[in-house]
């Protein structure tokens, strides 16, 4: 579990960032409402709260990963 908690980490701040990019894009240069503005906003939100949980689950599975696969 402590496993996926680091990728959860991981790919949610990417994806935040990612979102930030294409938010920033899309208030620049296109017209207001447009999808890109849209989507940018909803991959910041998501990317967050992946990246949020993430960190909690890693601080209640701190420690040494004992699972067997």
């Amino acid at each position: 579990m402590n496993e996926v908690a680091k990728w959860m980490i991981a790919l949610g701040s990417v994806v935040a960032s990612v979102g930030l990019v294409v938010f920033g894009i899309g208030t620049s240069f296109v017209r207001p409402g447009a999808d890109e503005i849209n989507l940018g906003l909803a991959l910041m939100i998501g990317g967050l709260l992946v990246f949020f949980v993430g960190g909690g689950l890693y601080q209640r599975t701190k420690g040494p990963d004992t699972s067997t696969d």
